[in-house]
């Protein structure tokens, strides 16, 4: 990437690589990079060819978009939602979402006459989609 980007582009992947970034905060830091160096080309690009205005608010969160995206679709053992990651980038490492995290239950048939409703929900990020189901039984099933 360095080399399309010139001498300056080399200079700043050399300065990059050289920062050490907080512990659990490398997936990020080294996707950045490229986040930032895209945005920039896509929005130089947009000013020179298409007469757009140079919006560095705009430029800003175009990159907090693009590392949260990257790096939720990389690695998406994170625990945090796209938008969690994009509000706060440092957040998206920092949790790691363990596998069958759920404990072990073992169905037991209910007495005679019983009836049982079992619930349960899940949410996809805060804010984000949920959904809730039921199941309601007897001493059958």
């Amino acid at each position: 990437m360095g080399s399309c980007l010139g001498p300056a582009g080399k200079e700043l992947m050399v300065i990059w690589n050289n920062i050490k970034p907080t512990p659990n905060c490398d997936k990020i830091w080294n996707t950045a990079i490229f986040a930032i160096t895209w945005t920039v080309w896509i929005c130089r690009n947009n000013v020179i060819f298409h007469n757009k205005a140079w919006d560095k608010e705009l430029i800003w969160e175009l990159i907090k978009l693009r590392v949260a995206m990257w790096v939720k679709a990389k690695w998406n053992n994170s625990a945090y939602s796209i938008t969690d990651m994009f509000r706060c980038p440092a957040v998206g490492f920092n949790q790691q979402r363990e596998e069958n995290t759920r404990p072990l239950t073992t169905w037991e048939r209910l007495g005679v006459g019983t009836v049982k409703f079992n619930v349960d929900g899940a949410a996809n990020g805060c804010p984000g989609e949920v959904g809730i189901g039921g199941l309601l039984r007897n001493e059958n099933g």
